[in-house]
């Protein structure tokens, strides 16, 4: 274990009680040989090495519930709509820091798949039951998931 690992696992704590370090994802270390053409990832422990990067993957989650209990109360056309939905928002930013012998200190933003910044969406009808009724008729569905 060198000093860099070290150092991430200390982030990696420190980011988790702060409660912004992704789910499921922790802070890792990253060593290089730079070469003009590319970086290529190393052991820490190598000799000879002349970069080091951490990556920290922040984000989070948030769940809100979404009850629709709507209701239209005409005399012609009287309709009602009982369900359980919940919105789901999070987002996602891939930081990276680090010290390069060339270049000296960096930051570095390319996140998964090329993205930096990721804010996401979901819109979920739950396992519930859905009653609807619209003049004399009733519906109800039992079993119902969608997610949007």
């Amino acid at each position: 274990m060198t000093i860099a690992d070290v150092l991430a696992i200390e982030l990696n704590g420190t980011l988790k009680n702060v409660g912004i370090l992704q789910t499921g994802k922790e802070v890792t270390v990253t060593c290089f040989k730079f070469d003009d053409a590319d970086n290529v990832p190393q052991d820490c422990s190598d000799a000879g090495l002349t970069s080091l990067q951490w990556n920290i993957p922040i984000g989070q989650e948030f769940d809100i519930p979404l009850p629709i209990d709507f209701e239209i109360d005409s005399a012609t056309l009287p309709l009602r709509l009982e369900l359980n939905t919940a919105l789901t928002i999070s987002w996602s930013f891939s930081l990276g820091f680090g010290y390069d012998e060339k270049d000296g200190f960096f930051l570095a933003t390319d996140g998964e798949d090329g993205k930096e910044f990721l804010v996401s969406a979901q819109l979920s009808v739950e396992d519930e039951n859905v009653k609807a009724s619209l003049l004399f008729l009733e519906a109800q569905i039992n079993s119902l998931n969608i997610l949007v």
